[in-house]
């Protein structure tokens, strides 16, 4: 038996991820599966912002599907440093 284990890897602007309801749905739906529930029974939330808010605020949004589900996401930005230009990941979850 032969399985697929091939994922895909979809790379977004985040001006474009934040107006595209699938980009966060999908998003969402990683987090809320990563993260689960606060010992309430609630679901975990890194405080206000929403999904779309926090898209805003990074530069590039990568999303990872198996098989069109969602199972991965990165937040990116790039930030000016002594040494040049750098990459810097503001959230992952998987």
């Amino acid at each position: 038996m032969q399985s697929d284990n091939s994922y895909d890897f979809d790379y977004y602007p985040a001006s474009e991820a934040a107006k595209s309801s699938e980009v966060i749905d999908d998003v969402s739906h990683v987090f809320s599966n990563s993260f689960g529930n606060t010992p309430e029974g609630k679901p975990y939330r890194l405080g206000p912002k929403t999904t779309k808010k926090r898209i805003e605020r990074t530069d590039h949004v990568i999303v990872s599907r198996h098989h069109a589900d969602p199972v991965g996401y990165v937040y990116a930005r790039v930030m000016a440093s002594t040494r040049g230009v750098v990459g810097w990941i503001d959230s992952l979850a998987v």
